[in-house]
C-alpha cells in the first residue's frame, strides 16, 4: 500500500505530464504539447520574470489559471525541488540551487529554434563558436550557441548572462537603441573593468556605441576576457530591428587585423537568414532542440 505522500508525488507527476485516464484508446497521431507542462513552466518562466515572491493568488491572477490547478502544480514543482515556499505567507520564488541552463530562455525557444539552423553552419564554416543574444533586463542573454568543429567555449552557454557594455553583442543591442534609452542604461550603471581594456567612461561608451552603429558591427577585444575577442552584428528585421544580435567568439589568434572585414561580412549574409518570430513562443518551430541551446555544428 502506497502511503499518502507516496499517492500525492504520483498525482502531481500524473498532472505534468499531462496523464489522464484513457476512455478507449489514446489518438496519438494528434497529441500536442501537454497543456499541464505548458501550465508548469509558465509558472516557472513567470517566477523567474518577477523580481519579488509571488503568493498563490498572483500566480492565479496573472496566469489566468484554476485554483485547483494552480496548487497542484505548484506542489509539485515544490516536491520536486524547483520552487521554494514560505510557510507563512504562502509565497513562492524560483530555488537558485535547481535553475539550469537552458531555463533563462525558456521564453525564447521560437527564436531560438531558429537562429540554430544558422548558428550551426557559420560554426562549422568558421571553426569558431558562435551564439545569438538578446536583452534580458539590462544584462545580455546568450540564448543558443554552436561550437565549431575541434574548437569549444565553455564560457558561452545558453542561459549565460553578461554585462552589455563590454561584450561585442552587448554593444550592437545597446548601439541600436536610442540615444535617450542608452543614456538611461549607462545612468542605472557603473561600469566595472573586467580587464585593462575594458571602455569605462561613459563619454568613451557612447561614442563607442555611435562607431558600432555606423559600421554595423561590434569588436570585444579582449574587453571581457584577456587573449579572447568577440564581433558581433545585429538581425535586421522589420519585426524585431537590432533586438538580437549574433556573434562569434575566438582567441585573439583566430580573429584578427587581417581577418575581421571577412567575418563580418560573413556574419551578415547568415544574419540575413534569421527571421525573427512576431512573438515568443512555448513551442514554436525547432523547441525541442532549443531546450538545450547548445549544439556542435556537424
Amino acid at each position: 500500500m502506497l502511503r499518502k505522500g507516496s499517492k500525492h508525488i504520483m498525482q502531481c507527476s500524473r498532472v505534468l505530464s499531462g496523464h489522464h485516464e484513457p476512455r478507449g484508446k489514446p489518438d496519438r497521431k494528434n497529441a500536442g504539447p501537454s497543456n499541464s507542462v505548458r501550465r508548469a513552466l509558465s509558472i516557472l518562466d513567470l517566477l523567474n520574470r518577477s523580481s519579488r515572491p509571488l503568493s498563490f493568488s498572483d500566480i492565479t491572477v496573472e496566469l489566468g489559471l484554476p485554483k485547483s490547478t494552480t496548487s497542484l502544480l505548484l506542489s509539485t514543482l515544490e516536491t520536486l525541488g524547483y520552487l521554494i515556499r514560505d510557510g507563512e505567507d504562502r509565497r513562492y520564488w524560483l530555488n537558485p540551487q535547481a535553475s539550469t541552463p537552458w531555463f533563462a530562455p525558456m521564453s525564447h525557444l521560437e527564436l531560438t529554434g531558429i537562429a540554430l539552423h544558422v548558428l550551426k553552419p557559420i560554426s562549422s564554416a568558421l571553426s569558431l563558436t558562435s551564439f545569438v543574444s538578446v536583452l534580458e533586463g539590462d544584462q545580455v542573454l546568450f540564448l543558443a550557441k554552436a561550437d565549431g568543429p575541434n574548437h569549444s567555449s565553455c564560457d558561452v552557454y545558453a542561459g549565460r548572462k553578461a554585462n552589455a557594455q563590454c561584450t561585442a553583442v552587448g554593444k550592437v543591442l545597446l548601439a541600436w537603441m536610442d540615444t535617450e534609452a542608452q543614456r538611461k542604461f549607462l545612468s542605472r550603471h557603473h561600469v566595472i573593468p573586467h580587464t585593462n581594456r575594458t571602455i569605462t567612461a561613459k563619454d568613451a561608451l557612447l561614442e563607442e556605441l555611435r562607431r558600432v552603429r555606423q559600421l554595423g558591427y561590434a569588436i570585444d577585444d579582449q574587453e571581457e576576457a584577456l587573449s579572447i575577442r568577440c564581433l558581433a552584428v545585429p538581425v535586421l528585421t522589420e519585426q524585431s530591428p537590432g533586438t538580437v544580435a549574433l556573434g562569434i567568439t575566438g582567441s585573439i589568434t583566430e580573429i584578427r587585423s587581417d581577418n575581421i572585414a571577412s567575418l563580418v561580412r560573413h556574419l551578415k549574409q547568415m544574419a540575413a537568414r534569421i527571421k525573427c518570430p512576431d512573438r515568443r513562443s512555448w513551442f514554436g518551430p525547432g523547441a525541442a532542440s532549443a531546450l538545450t541551446g547548445n549544439v556542435a555544428a556537424q
